[in-house]
């Protein structure tokens, strides 16, 4: 069992290494900007990941109602249901996403 005199030694030492890890996460903060928001990278890849949902949505929906229109020898009318469904789903989500990263950069503030 540690006595007094050690278990006071021990809290010392663990209030000194933490108040010298603040010090470095500051110091970090001010060198590195970028630590504290996640950097510019990640919001970047953020975005691009809505875009290319938005395009996925758009062109698998588009060459899904292209296919069907060739199936059933329509006219191009299952081409521009497709295409709308798509763009209506992939604006849902680059609205989705906007307020999600909102949110996100709210919480940083």
């Amino acid at each position: 069992m540690l006595s007094r005199e050690e278990i006071e030694k021990l809290r010392s030492d663990l209030d000194s290494l933490q108040a010298s890890e603040s010090r470095a996460r500051k110091h970090h903060e001010i060198k590195n900007p970028s630590a504290r928001s996640g950097g510019k990278l990640q919001s970047i890849g953020k975005v691009s990941q809505i875009g290319f949902e938005f395009l996925t949505f758009l062109i698998i929906f588009s060459f899904g109602g292209f296919y069907l229109d060739k199936l059933w020898k329509a006219k191009p009318v299952f081409f521009f249901i497709g295409t709308m469904l798509g763009f209506g789903l992939g604006l849902y989500r680059v609205i989705r996403g906007a307020i999600s990263i909102g949110g996100e950069s709210d919480n940083e503030s």
